[in-house]
């Protein structure tokens, strides 16, 4: 990961090496300093390395309202941090039948206190990982479906 956004600055690390780029295997949080020739200490910059190999979403299609094997809700499963999160799920008519910003909270096919029709509805996803290697904003659509 390159660090240098202007080349006249210096990035410091905590050993006072002079470095331009990060490479490492460890998690966790690094902090290095950062120093202009004619500035002088401009600040710090902080590297979060986060576990993920393979950084991706699943999307079931279908929340089946009777079920008693755990598809009674419709989220979506990731195993990578996220920044940046946001779904809505709309009816046929495009009416929005639910909206969060959380990834790891699931929805369960009611609207107002009550479930909703069976049928399809459309899905619109947005997210950006806490990743240095995929830094976009990211979209997924598609469509589940509800069977009472």
């Amino acid at each position: 990961m390159d660090l240098l956004i202007d080349p006249e600055y210096k990035i410091i690390d905590s050993d006072e090496n002079t470095i331009t780029a990060f490479k490492s295997s460890d998690k966790g949080i690094f902090s290095f300093k950062t120093i202009h020739p004619k500035y002088g200490d401009f600040g710090n910059i902080t590297v979060e390395v986060v576990e993920c190999e393979n950084c991706s979403i699943y999307i079931p299609n279908i929340i089946n309202a009777q079920s008693e094997v755990g598809n009674d809700r419709w989220g979506i499963k990731t195993s990578c941090a996220m920044e940046d999160f946001e779904v809505s799920v709309f009816d046929r008519w495009g009416n929005l039948m639910y909206k969060n910003d959380n990834p790891s909270e699931s929805w369960d096919g009611r609207r107002n206190g009550k479930m909703c029709e069976a049928g399809v509805y459309a899905y619109a996803i947005k997210y950006k990982f806490r990743h240095p290697v995929i830094p976009q904003k990211l979209y997924k659509f598609g469509d589940l479906t509800i069977i009472k």
